[in-house]
């Protein structure tokens, strides 16, 4: 059952879904080198582990996106984009995915 828009920010997920799969289109064409550097560059941060390159992927995303009070995170089928009991999901590029996987980023986690 289709549910209707509660707010403001209910009505915003379109232009930010939009927006955010157009970054991710973008990012697609990257090597892992260069969302190294576009990570970095975009969050003054060199992510040097799995959780660090996670963080960093989530911040770069949302630097130059207003995201009128939705919120991002992993989900084991892509970037969830969040707002009260709302939830989208957006697949991500194979690039993104080895991104975010340290065996296929050619880096090994810190031993702990």
């Amino acid at each position: 059952m289709a549910t209707l828009p509660h707010d403001v920010v209910d009505l915003y997920l379109a232009p930010v879904a939009i927006t955010l799969d157009g970054q991710l289109e973008d990012l697609g064409h990257m090597t892992v080198h260069e969302l190294d550097v576009h990570v970095g560059v975009r969050t003054d941060h060199d992510p040097l582990d799995v959780a660090g390159r996670r963080a960093g992927l989530l911040k770069a995303l949302t630097h130059v996106t207003d995201m009128h009070g939705w919120t991002l995170a992993w989900d084991d089928r892509g970037l969830l984009i969040g707002h009260a009991e709302h939830r989208l999901t957006l697949g991500l590029p194979q690039n993104l995915r080895e991104y975010l996987d340290v065996r296929a980023g050619g880096r090994e986690d810190e031993a702990t």
